[in-house]
């Protein structure tokens, strides 16, 4: 990594002076070209003086036409010189206008080298650019490549820590079980000795005292009732046999027939397709067992006071766990102390994975998992009581993120078991009635 930043920054420094070195080379390119424009001006101005000299005639200045020989005689001989003076600077001109053209040839060439050189170094700054592009390309590939790793290797650390945590967290937790385990039944046994010492004692003496004044009036009570009951038993059995019997049998009918009733709409309501609330079917159900004078039905109905809320059909708690289990993944590979970060990043990992029996078992998945897996498995399957069995294994934040679930699952169970009961109890006072 360290190379590659090396790399990148000596990259950065020849983009640099190349960049500087080009500029420099524009820079005297337009301070040639502005010299070039100067002495074109120059060259300009010289021409336009030339052209001057040029149109001056070849005969200049013209012989004089009068014939006024012997006066112009004199003027004739200042022609003679002045024409030599002419053919002279013309001679002059005409090698300067050489030189002139000479120099514009060089300056021609010049401008030429000129604007290849420029050509040149604006190709190279195109091949410098796309070298520098390229470069910069594969350093992003290489910087997302090495991110990728890193960020591997940290969810792979963190996934070992988490690992390593939860077995340490496990020892420790199930050492404080058996510690307190210990206490509590230490405890128990010398307060279940004392209180067992103390009642055996009081009932000693207890039972010294009441013994024999028991014996007396027992003996006493007994020949007095004896007497009584002898005297009335036939009467008394005759009368209850006529009165109550009929009144018995329809009592127990109708109450068998109402139990029916009840157990039928608990049903429906159970399944949903009944609008009825739940708590008026249980008071009804309640109510009915009473009058029946059934043990076992009135105690199925006391648990009935339990339930705070309407239970749930199996298809709303399949929905229903789906969302808790999934919250129950992320809460698993939360860190402790770790905030909304460890949450995120709970987050990110537990999408990353695979989901429960998917993953090798090898112990790469987290037990959590495992036991949300199974409790789905079995909650697809229709075996409610068996998923609960699995979603109370789980402990941490696994636990306290399936909690409301948890607890409507056992609502339900305990709805089924009533349910099966009543059945049962009105099957069997129906067939007691035919």
């Amino acid at each position: 990594m360290a190379n590659r930043d090396d790399d990148h920054q000596d990259t950065q420094g020849t983009f640099r002076g190349a960049m500087n070195s080009m500029f420099g080379r524009l820079r005297g390119s337009v301070l040639g070209i502005h010299g070039a424009a100067v002495q074109c001006e120059a060259r300009d101005d010289l021409a336009d003086t030339l052209r001057r000299f040029d149109t001056v005639p070849a005969g200049f200045p013209e012989k004089p036409a009068s014939v006024e020989d012997a006066v112009n005689g004199t003027e004739q001989g200042d022609s003679g010189e002045l024409e030599e003076a002419t053919s002279e600077l013309q001679r002059k001109v005409e090698h300067l206008k050489a030189l002139l053209e000479d120099r514009a040839a060089l300056d021609a060439e010049a401008w030429r080298v000129q604007k290849a050189v420029q050509h040149q170094e604006e190709a190279d700054a195109e091949k410098l650019m796309e070298l520098l592009r390229a470069h910069e390309q594969s350093y992003a590939v290489d910087l997302e490549e090495t991110k990728a790793e890193i960020e591997a290797r940290i969810v792979l650390r963190m996934r070992e820590e988490q690992e390593m945590l939860a077995a340490k967290y496990d020892e420790q937790l199930e050492a404080l079980e058996e510690a307190y385990t210990m206490q509590l039944q230490h405890a128990a046994a010398a307060a279940d000795t004392a209180a067992q010492q103390s009642v055996e004692r009081a009932i000693l003496v207890k039972t010294a005292e009441l013994s024999a004044v028991h014996d007396s009036a027992f003996l006493k009570e007994r020949q007095a009732h004896s007497q009584k009951l002898n005297e009335m038993q036939l009467e008394v059995d005759a009368l209850a046999a006529a009165w109550s019997y009929d009144s018995r049998y329809k009592r127990t009918s109708h109450a068998a027939h109402q139990l029916s009733a009840a157990v039928f709409s608990l049903e429906e309501t159970l399944a949903g397709r009944s609008n009825i609330p739940l708590k008026e079917q249980c008071n009804v159900l309640a109510s009915v067992a009473a009058r029946l004078d059934d043990p076992l039905l009135d105690e199925t109905c006391k648990r009935l006071n339990e339930i705070t809320l309407d239970a749930p059909t199996l298809t709303q708690l399949q929905a229903r766990f789906k969302v808790a289990a999934r919250a129950g993944r992320v809460g698993a590979l939360v860190p402790e102390n770790s905030g909304l970060w460890g949450y995120a990043l709970a987050s990110v990992a537990s999408t990353l994975s695979f989901a429960g029996e998917a993953l090798p078992a090898n112990g790469a998945r987290s037990e959590a998992a495992a036991v949300l897996s199974r409790a789905e498995r079995r909650l697809d399957e229709g075996a409610l009581a068996e998923a609960v069995a699995e979603v109370r294994t789980l402990r941490g934040p696994p636990r306290a993120l399936c909690a409301g679930w948890l607890e409507a699952a056992e609502q339900r169970l305990l709805m089924e078991q009533v349910l099966t009961t009543a059945k049962a109890e009105a099957s069997l006072a129906v067939s007691a009635m035919s």
